[in-house]
């Protein structure tokens, strides 16, 4: 797979940290199924949640497929994480698995954020883009780019 066109639509959305680290640490489940948790984006240089000024970008935060002891090749799970942008986690683009927040961008229906999740099973993609604002929810598969 050409992965050119997807590379060029990589943000990195501006997270406050602090926050980012409380809700990725409950999440669990399956990429693109379960929504991810929406994170508060820095306004400015301060978090409209915390205050906090602190921020990580949506190109450090990753899922991870966790195996249980019984597992049979697929993974029981998966969990978000985080790794420091110097270790080259996911900004080496394409990462294994995608990106949970892949893309920013504008609802057609109500002008809120809406963010797209990219999740790469092997052969083809899958993209969830959900808004903030009025809720719409939209998930796309193909074999193709997306």
């Amino acid at each position: 797979m050409n992965h050119g066109s997807l590379e060029a639509r990589i943000n990195d959305i501006r997270f406050c940290r602090n926050c980012t680290f409380l809700a990725v640490d409950k999440w669990k489940g399956w990429p693109i199924r379960d929504a991810v948790p929406v994170l508060p984006m820095l306004k400015g240089s301060k978090c409209p949640i915390c205050g906090g000024s602190d921020e990580i970008v949506s190109t450090s935060i990753g899922w991870l497929n966790i195996h249980g002891l019984y597992s049979t090749g697929l993974p029981d799970y998966w969990v978000l994480t985080v790794a420091e942008e110097s270790l080259g986690f996911v900004k080496k683009f394409p990462s294994k698995w995608g990106l949970p927040y892949y893309e920013l961008l504008k609802c057609r229906s109500c002008g809120g954020d809406f963010f797209a999740s990219l999740f790469i099973p092997g052969l083809g993609w899958q993209l969830r883009r959900w808004c903030t604002g009025c809720g719409m929810d939209e998930t796309t598969e193909d074999r193709g780019e997306p």
